[in-house]
């Protein structure tokens, strides 16, 4: 298989090579739930893979898997690194970094809702509120819409 190999070569990666790893986000959708997808997000932890340009992929990937059911633990560590790597390139509309920021406030908001990851979904969330990410106003007024009466 080309996990494994996939995987020697993230650890390594830089210029084309890491453009070519990242590129496994744009060609694969959805992602398959396996051993497979998890080592390559495990590969992500260890080494970034994806160039800027290329991780609203990744990021819709993570939501096809976290709409699955499949290892929210893994998904919010991924997107907490991503969060974390952003930084306030989030906020900056001017940044391909930007265009993630909703998507992950959608990831943290998931994460939230499911009881084993409660306080994960949380800590990303306020991660992202703390770098002020761009989108994320528009969930909060959703989250602060009063209900129907």
């Amino acid at each position: 298989m080309t996990t494994p190999l996939l995987v020697r070569l993230a650890s390594a990666a830089d210029g084309p090579v890491a453009d070519a790893l990242g590129s496994i986000f744009l060609k694969t959708d959805p992602l398959p739930p396996d051993d497979h997808t998890r080592e390559i997000l495990e590969a992500v932890l260890n080494q970034p893979l994806i160039p800027s340009g290329g991780k609203e992929f990744l990021v819709m990937r993570l939501k096809g898997l976290l709409r699955e059911g499949w290892n929210p633990l893994l998904i919010h560590a991924v997107a907490d690194v991503l969060a974390r790597e952003g930084g306030s390139a989030l906020r900056d509309i001017r940044t391909a970094t930007s265009l993630v920021a909703g998507d992950l406030a959608d990831i943290a908001l998931t994460l939230h809702r499911l009881p084993e990851t409660r306080t994960h979904g949380l800590d990303l969330f306020e991660r992202l509120m703390g770098v002020e990410a761009y989108g994320l106003g528009e969930r909060l007024e959703t989250l602060d819409r009063p209900a129907f009466r």
